[in-house]
């Protein structure tokens, strides 16, 4: 795939040959010979001669064996000056690859006067070639000496091979890849050590040739993307390749690219990096074989733990028909979940989830899981999430999707409730807090989570169902703003009653959804524009309305749900409770603006306005327990008394300041923070709460406990007014998971620096990044992870954490491209005073690493020139501006005249 189709007949090889292209290993490239060395037969020059007698005979392919043994006599006296100067040049490993018969016949002869050739692999996998110089001197020796005769039939036979490089294309295709499947040898063995990897390849006897060169290549940067790209279209839909290793593996022979005459075994023992990635249960190793075509298939492997010592090797084994490249990819394996459909709880009892069934529809659980890995917008902790669902929610967007990956492990239904619990939470904002949370009636979820090396990856799409279109939503906020300015003046309690003098007066009670089909919504009653725009609405509607007006106006609020009235007229309720002074106050618009009784007298609409708990309130509004917590009842106290209005009103908060917007802590640690409030008038107590409890808790002095992984937000609210000031938390377990670096492959010019920018994961863990050069002769780096190129070659950069988490980069120095020359677009420019113009610098060669330029004015006076070329013009008269090139000071300069 990867890899060019090189030596695909014998013509191309015997090309290949003549023009002195000879295989040379290398750390990946290594040459293993046959089990059994005694099958290498020595053949005698007689034997030799008669070889080349009988090639000689032969027509087509088989005239080139004639070649090959005469080329390894070595004969100095040429028959035919031309061809025999070519024979003599190329030795005896030009041409042996003419045909299957040739083949056969002349591999004895090739090793046993090149036999110095084989390879010895050493423990980096490099080949030792040994000297045969020796034996091909005193082979070129006894050639000289050989009678006339033997010269005459070496002249005939260099004849006949050229005449056998015109194969036609037919045979070349027959004799290219399968050059020695019918090769004669005994069991064939290789191993090495190749980039932290072992290889084990072997085969049966004659499977694969004696003397048969293994050549190995890791596919690195953009080839290894491709190779997954390729992989994951092949994967089904709920998988992903985690992390993979790309092998172009390929068998020569002779300097000709063969395939097996049958199946080879290859065992590779993973490194330690790609086999911790498959430590859990939701990983997988599978091996894939992409051939030259890019066709992908899954080959059938074994993976097993094997002790080694005190460690335990993870070892990939399969069978391999024929060479290109093999991928053996770490899986991840996500559990898709089928969208379900859900009531939002506050509408429980009034919404029936079959009536929402459509919003299971169009969700694709998987969109996202090929792109998961890469995903630059991933996010990675609930707040992110429920901040960004929050802002669909508040644009009734119809549907999100996005990705996570959060250290710990987590199930599908409590990161959603995380996610939703953050979506929901009370900011003082009017359009957020319980605004957010009634917003919609319903959802439609879809997710798919995978678990691997301590981290929860998932994919999520939310679809909403709104009780008011974005449309609606704009004309409910251009009412609220209406409002606001005509109740906004006065005491807290002035506003108050305002606005529910108004609600109880202007709002009806929507018995039986009279507008639903108006708006061709069914549950159109539920939402804040059916009390703001047609001013008939149900319970929900009214607090939603009250709730946003009084944050609107600055006065803290919330909208209570539960169950309201008494024994078969009981059912579910929405009510508010509003801060005036230190504390809440019970409203009931809803019963305010609809006819009540009590034992057959009317009862004054005014009685369910800032009652306390005294009056016997909660006796007709039992709240859900999520309204009923303790953390709630602390941070919204219900006076036990109704308020009184010759009270005289605190003065109101105006902003909260916190002592830091930001910290980090670990699991287990604790925070202090504090709080003031203004103006100093104010009171100055505070109500402290988290938008995540699984990640922090903060008791009532401000003091935050670190709980779990992630990022939170820590809120300070006035006891009067409502005012909040935010501390963002994050939480860590005091070690890190993992380090990340935008490039494990950088390139740095010889005198420059470049930085690696490091950082460890999940942020804020414990302990600083230490770094290591491989060679700091090539490229040193220092504690800040700032590398300078020294000279030109190759070294890793290892980044390490304290407690053992490391990772490493590869550095290639180059030799920058020096610049030559700079000229600027003008030589002369003619200002006014008061104008500007441009000078632009030009640099040679376009390929210079440091184009960086200065200018300079010789009379600043007259005109001035900024750092990216801008001229002023001051005043008459003439100047000069110089660009002068940081690398090199080469310069160019251009006249001013300013008129």
């Amino acid at each position: 795939m990867k890899r060019s189709k090189l030596n695909k007949g014998l013509a191309l090889a015997l090309a290949l040959a003549l023009a002195g292209n000879t295989m040379v290993t290398s750390a990946d490239s290594v040459k293993a010979a046959s089990v059994d060395d005694e099958s290498i037969n020595l053949v005698s020059d007689e034997t030799e001669a008669n070889s080349s007698e009988e090639s000689s005979e032969m027509a087509g392919e088989e005239s080139s064996e004639s070649e090959t043994e005469s080329s390894e006599e070595g004969a100095s006296k040429e028959a035919d000056g031309e061809s025999s100067g070519e024979a003599g040049s190329e030795g005896s490993d030009s041409a042996e690859t003419g045909s299957e018969k040739s083949e056969t016949e002349g591999s004895d002869a090739s090793d046993a006067s090149g036999e110095g050739s084989i390879a010895d692999v050493t423990e980096d996998g490099t080949e030792k070639t040994s000297d045969s110089t020796d034996s091909s001197d005193t082979e070129a020796t006894d050639a000289a000496d050989s009678s006339d005769t033997e010269a005459t039939d070496e002249a005939d036979s260099e004849a006949s091979n050229d005449a056998a490089i015109a194969v036609s294309d037919d045979a070349t295709a027959e004799t290219s890849k399968d050059v020695a499947t019918d090769e004669a040898s005994e069991a064939f063995e290789f191993s090495t050590d190749f980039e932290g990897y072992n290889f084990k390849i072997s085969a049966e006897k004659d499977v694969v040739p004696a003397g048969t060169e293994v050549k190995i290549e890791k596919l690195k940067g953009n080839d290894a993307k491709d190779t997954d790209e390729l992989v994951n279209d092949t994967l089904p839909e709920n998988a992903v390749v985690y992390d993979s290793a790309s092998f172009d593996i390929s068998l020569w022979y002779e300097g000709v690219e063969i395939e097996p005459n049958g199946n080879v075994a290859v065992e590779i023992t993973l490194n330690d990096d790609l086999a911790e990635k498959n430590e859990d249960q939701d990983t997988s190793i599978q091996v894939f074989h992409i051939d030259d075509e890019e066709q992908v298939s899954e080959v059938e492997a074994n993976t097993e733990l094997t002790v080694n010592g005190k460690e335990e090797d993870t070892v990939v084994t399969y069978d391999a028909e024929s060479f290109s490249v093999y991928d053996v990819a770490v899986v991840l394996n996500f559990d898709i979940s089928e969208p379900v459909v859900e009531v939002n709880s506050v509408y429980d009892g009034r919404i029936d989830a079959d009536e929402i069934g459509y919003l299971a529809n169009d969700i694709d659980c998987t969109e996202n899981i090929k792109t998961l890995m890469t995903d630059p917008g991933v996010h990675t902790s609930f707040q992110t999430m429920g901040e960004a669902v929050r802002a669909a929610i508040k644009n009734r967007q119809d549907m999100i999707t996005f990705s996570l990956k959060l250290p710990g492990k987590y199930n599908k239904d409590i990161i959603l409730s995380n996610i939703l619990n953050v979506a929901v939470e009370h900011t003082g904002v009017p359009n957020e807090g319980d605004y957010v949370r009634w917003a919609y009636y319903g959802t439609g979820v879809g997710n798919g989570t995978a678990y691997a090396n301590k981290t929860t990856y998932g994919t999520y799409t939310i679809r909403f169902a709104y009780t008011q279109t974005a449309a609606q939503e704009a004309e409910t906020t251009n009412v609220v703003n209406q409002l606001v300015k005509r109740f906004n003046s006065g005491s807290d309690y002035d506003k108050v009653r305002k606005l529910y003098d108004y609600l109880i007066n202007n709002v009806t009670y929507d018995y039986n959804g009279d507008n639903d089909a108006k708006y061709n919504n069914s549950y159109y009653r539920y939402s804040c524009h059916s009390a703001a725009i047609s001013k008939h609405t149900v319970c929900e509607g009214y607090s939603l309305l009250f709730y946003r007006i009084c944050l609107s106006m600055g006065i803290d609020a919330r909208l209570v749900a539960g169950i309201g009235g008494s024994g078969s007229s009981a059912g579910p309720h929405g009510w508010n409770i509003v801060q005036i002074g230190d504390y809440f106050y019970y409203v009931d618009s809803t019963w305010g603006a609809e006819p009540s009784y009590d034992k057959g007298k009317s009862v004054d609409k005014w009685v369910w306005f800032l009652r306390g708990t005294a009056c016997g309130f909660d006796n007709y509004h039992q709240r859900y327990a999520n309204y009923a917590t303790n953390d709630f009842m602390n941070i919204y106290p219900v006076n036990y008394y109704d308020y009184a209005k010759h009270y005289a009103s605190p003065t109101k908060a105006t902003a909260v300041n916190i002592s830091q917007t930001s910290a980090t802590i670990g699991v287990g640690g604790r925070l202090s923070l504090t709080a003031s409030v203004t103006p100093a008038s104010s009171p100055q107590q505070v109500k402290w709460n988290t938008s995540d409890m699984a990640v922090a808790t903060v008791d009532p002095n401000g003091t935050v406990y670190g709980i779990g992984y992630g990022v939170c937000e820590i809120f300070a609210t006035s006891s009067v007014g409502g005012k909040k000031a935010v501390c963002r938390v994050t939480v860590v377990g005091g070690e890190a998971k993992d380090i990340e670096v935008p490039t494990k492959k950088l390139t740095v010019y010889k005198g420059y620096k470049a930085n690696l920018n490091a950082q460890v994961w999940p942020t804020g863990a414990s302990g600083k990044l230490k770094y290591s050069s491989s060679n700091s002769s090539i490229a040193s780096v220092s504690k800040k992870g700032v590398v300078k190129g020294k000279k030109n070659g190759k070294c890793t950069i290892t980044i390490k954490t304290s407690n053992g988490v490391k990772i490493k980069v590869k550095v290639t120095v180059k030799t920058p491209v020096k610049v030559k020359s700079v000229k600027l677009n003008t030589k002369k420019m003619v200002l006014t005073v008061g104008q500007t113009g441009q000078l632009t610098a030009k640099i040679k060669p376009a390929k210079a690493y440091n184009k960086a330029v200065t200018y300079k004015s010789s009379k600043k006076s007259v005109a001035t020139v900024d750092a990216n070329g801008v001229v002023y013009a001051h005043k008459k008269g003439k100047c000069t501006i110089t660009v002068t090139t940081k690398d090199g000071k080469k310069k160019a300069k251009c006249k001013i005249v300013v008129n």
